[in-house]
């Protein structure tokens, strides 16, 4: 077993829902953290879901998603061989940094933050490099430029629910982040 798998501290799962709005005495929950939605299913999913043909459900996916390859190159004029996919976030995460990071490189998060992104850069044995938000819970894009250097590999960045990643496996520039700088007015 790797050493930097050892030394990982167990994962805590949140308490369940209903235990939750039991302590805290509440008739409704909603657990942001766990990107639940307080709206419920949205009539289109549904309506999408019972509609399914599970005549090929007992056949695994089309593991290079063709037809969604093919679709989003078309939509966003790209090579379809650029672009990867992956059944959800966590698995994504796990092939950026399985792909780009080694020991002793970087991974910069603005914190607080979805936690994959640290246990996953402490897997691959890089350091986690955490800027605060500032006061106004929003990303302190001046500290997090300041704060790279060349053995940052990887940045993750939440802004309100959309999870973006910026990564180079050489070095991430000042340059790349400017656009998300304050203007300096003249």
């Amino acid at each position: 077993m790797k050493a930097s798998v050892k030394q990982l501290k167990p994962y805590i799962p949140e308490k369940p829902l209903a235990t939750l709005q039991a302590e805290l005495g509440l008739s409704k929950l909603v657990r942001l953290s766990a990107n639940e939605n307080p709206y419920g299913t949205s009539p289109a999913v549904e309506k999408a879901v019972k509609g399914w043909n599970f005549a090929g459900s007992n056949r695994y996916p089309d593991a290079e998603a063709e037809a969604l390859r093919q679709a989003v190159a078309q939509r966003y004029q790209l090579d379809p061989d650029s672009l990867v996919f992956s059944v959800g976030l966590d698995e994504m995460i796990v092939m950026l940094t399985r792909t780009w990071l080694a020991p002793g490189d970087q991974v910069m998060v603005s914190t607080p933050t979805f936690s994959e992104y640290g246990l996953h850069a402490e897997i691959e044995g890089a350091e986690l490099v955490s800027v605060p938000t500032l006061a106004n819970d929003h990303v302190d894009f001046a500290a997090m430029a300041a704060a790279l250097t060349p053995a940052v590999k990887m940045v993750w960045l939440c802004i309100r629910t959309i999870r973006l990643v910026r990564w180079n496996h050489w070095q991430i520039s000042r340059r790349s982040f400017n656009r998300f700088l304050p203007r300096r007015r003249s």
